[in-house]
């Protein structure tokens, strides 16, 4: 499945993030530029929603609703989000 350009590989419901940093549409100042060195940061930018957040956060009720439909639809199925701006 893909998401937004980023092939999810959840199999089961128990593979969804609990937290925004084990999301993959999360980025932080240690996995933004991979192999430099930086010091862990607590904040990071969620890609998909487009807002900075905690590393530690609990996943949004919003991405775990996204996150769970993913399971409803065909291996090779490509979803966008669209984000509405008011």
């Amino acid at each position: 499945m893909t998401l937004n350009g980023i092939t999810l590989e959840w199999k089961d419901p128990s593979d969804l993030p609990s937290m925004c940093c084990q999301c993959p549409f999360f980025f932080s100042g240690s996995t933004y530029v991979p192999g430099v060195p930086s010091p862990p940061s607590d904040m990071g930018i969620c890609n998909l929603r487009n807002m900075n957040k905690k590393r530690w956060a609990d996943c949004p009720q919003a991405c775990l609703r996204l996150f769970k439909k993913v399971f409803n639809y065909p291996e090779d199925a490509a979803l966008v989000v669209v984000l509405k701006d008011d």
